[in-house]
């Protein structure tokens, strides 16, 4: 659970979203379409959180977090290439790459990761558990907002979504080699599946 929980954050969504307007000026696109195009992010955001809450209990939540987790990582490999040649990068591949991370994550570890926080603790723990991985992940939420400006002034926009993109994969390995699907099971199957791993 503390693993998911860190990966939703280190994945860069909260760096994203609180930086939105800048990543896209860096884009070469001007202020106003900068903050017309943030503004677009938080309803792709919207619309595909609705569609994970559709689509969690039919497809389970290991798949939808390996789809996510596999958009994630491509569209942050995406906007580290649309950053390379800073001086000539691609505004429309750099929207792309982020309305496509943003409804990666919407879909996957944004909503799914509280399912699997509320499926995967015992009951004996769950309250304080939950607790201290929410609070792992408010932590580690505040560390890369707080480092994400630092990160794009000293290592640049290329190597920064790079970082992200190879975090999602690494996190994509863990949840399809590693993480027990949680649909349809009772706490008590999965209590005892835990146990033996």
């Amino acid at each position: 659970g503390i693993v998911v929980g860190i990966l939703q954050q280190i994945t860069g969504i909260n760096a994203v979203f609180f930086y939105a307007p800048m990543i896209f000026e860096q884009s070469g696109i001007g202020t106003n379409a900068a903050f017309m195009q943030a503004a677009l992010v938080g309803l792709v955001n919207l619309a595909f959180t609705v569609v994970a809450m559709v689509l969690i209990d039919r497809f389970g939540r290991r798949p939808l977090l390996g789809f996510g987790l596999s958009g994630i990582a491509v569209c942050m490999l995406l906007l580290a290439w649309a950053f390379v040649g800073a001086d000539d990068s691609n505004p429309r591949l750099i929207l792309f790459a982020i309305l496509g991370f943003v409804a990666s994550f919407a879909v996957s570890l944004g909503p799914v990761m509280w399912v699997l926080f509320s499926e995967l603790f015992p009951n004996r723990v769950r309250g304080v558990a939950i607790s201290f991985v929410g609070l792992v992940n408010s932590a580690t939420a505040f560390l890369v907002t707080l480092v994400f400006p630092w990160q794009l002034q000293s290592m640049g926009s290329a190597t920064t979504f790079l970082l992200y993109g190879l975090f999602a994969l690494a996190g994509l390995v863990f949840v399809m080699r590693i993480l027990p699907e949680t649909k349809g099971r009772s706490l008590e199957e999965l209590e005892a599946a835990l146990v033996r791993t």
